[in-house]
């Protein structure tokens, strides 16, 4: 609990791709296999469960997506497909490029900008315009302030006495519960607002009040409550953390910087962004998939087998552990070479590493269902910021913290200045999609 990047490191160098562990009358395996990898989270899937279990006493995720199994959660994916379907994404494309340039708009050369913060904020409104069809800017804080909250004190609930500490009338456990209440309240009056009118039309939203199950019953409120509050988490914390580390790490190399944001001009000219041009931004896919690699958002899963394992001549009984640690499985010099602490996007343009060696967005029947959305987003952002800014830090190298997500210690701050030379120093125009 410590410093759990520096337990797994230590366990993969020591042990190998297949460690195991003795913890409180458990096993635990800890997996840097990519040939184990793919058996568990695709081969066999069905024979493992999500772990840890969520508590469902705190009522964060809910029954959502996230935490569902088997039946219910193949169901719950059929039901969420639709907002995320190809059509949709030329809508969405455009509230993420009207959004980063107004935020953005508002810099000066020479300001000192929060990154975190600011795509902590972006993200968030761009789910709230897309996902939720709401555009208020202060019910949109408020959501985002509540449940950062609550995730501060996600890694309470797994502790075995986690509910006895929630129960206690400390200050944190107050905090929660508090946040708790009034997400909940926020949340009934958006469904409610949602059913009253067809505003949000072709939202998230709009499309679980729609969907129907097999049998033909519609969703309840409080099954479109925690799918809503599963969407959130996993389109805005998720992201936000990703592009908050590619910018701190582009930040160091302002001469990768000046030669991504020179061929984001070559592509787009004078243009906003849009779907037809993500396969032509394919070197911000890379500079992304690199950032992600070296700090994942998601950094570790687990899952519980159900049944005894094996695999070759591995054993393991029911009930054990196995866990990825992406953030040390995508630092790996046998799968990324020696220099596998080096963020070089370069690498992506002819990767030879295993395929589940690399894992951010997970994979098999519980791979991210807003993948797609979360690419575009991240790609759509960088090329609008590096075209018309330059990044350069001003603190020292941020920790790591492994928490729900692998996120900075504190802010990243970085010093933003006009790129030279930019044939976007003219205002550029974006229509709302």
């Amino acid at each position: 609990m410590g410093d759990p990047l520096k337990f797994f490191r230590m366990v993969a160098d020591h042990d190998g791709s297949l460690a195991e562990i003795s913890l409180g009358g458990r096993r635990f395996y800890v997996v840097n296999d990519p040939n184990v990898i793919r058996d568990i989270l695709v081969t066999q899937s069905g024979q493992f469960e999500k772990f840890p279990q969520p508590n469902t006493k705190q009522k964060l995720f809910g029954k959502g997506l996230l935490t569902s199994e088997g039946g219910a959660q193949k169901e719950q994916r059929r039901l969420l497909l639709p907002a995320f379907h190809r059509e949709r994404l030329p809508v969405y494309a455009g509230h993420m490029v009207e959004l980063v340039e107004t935020m953005s708009g508002a810099w000066r050369p020479g300001d000192v900008v929060d990154v975190a913060g600011f795509m902590n904020t972006l993200t968030l409104r761009v789910i709230g315009r897309s996902l939720l069809g709401v555009n208020d800017e202060e019910v949109l804080a408020r959501l985002g302030g509540h449940l950062a909250t609550m995730l501060h004190m996600v890694n309470r609930f797994v502790m075995p006495w986690g509910d006895v500490l929630m129960r206690l009338p400390l200050p944190s456990s107050l905090r929660y519960r508090a946040a708790s209440d009034e997400l909940e309240r926020m949340i009934a009056k958006l469904i409610a607002d949602a059913k009253a009118n067809d505003a949000r039309e072709g939202t998230l939203l709009s499309v679980l009040l729609e969907a129907r199950r097999a049998h033909g019953a519609a969703l309840t409120d409080e099954e479109i409550r925690d799918e809503i509050v599963t969407m959130i988490i996993a389109g805005h914390e998720t992201v936000a953390v990703g592009l908050t580390w590619c910018l701190h790490l582009l930040a160091k190399d302002r001469g990768l910087q000046r030669d991504l944001a020179t061929r984001t001009e070559s592509v787009l000219g004078r243009q906003d962004p849009v779907v037809e041009h993500y396969t032509e931004l394919e070197f911000l896919q890379q500079a992304f998939s690199e950032s992600l690699r070296m700090y994942p958002p998601i950094w570790i899963m687990g899952r519980r087998a159900l049944t005894p394992y094996s695999f070759g001549d591995f054993q393991a009984a029911a009930k054990s552990v196995f866990l990825v640690c992406m953030a040390d499985l995508h630092r790996r010099p046998e799968f990324f070479g020696e220099d596998a602490g080096v963020f070089q996007p370069e690498r992506w343009v002819n990767p030879t590493w295993p395929s589940y060696a690399y894992i951010p967005f997970g994979a098999g029947d519980r791979r991210c269902i807003g993948e797609r959305f979360a690419w575009l987003e991240a790609v759509f952002f960088l090329a609008c910021l590096l075209r018309r800014w330059e990044f350069t830090g001003v603190d020292e190298e941020p920790a790591a913290v492994p928490q729900l997500t692998l996120h900075p210690r504190g802010t990243v701050r970085l010093k933003v200045t006009k790129r030279e030379a930019s044939r976007m120093d003219e205002a550029v125009s974006y229509t709302s999609a």
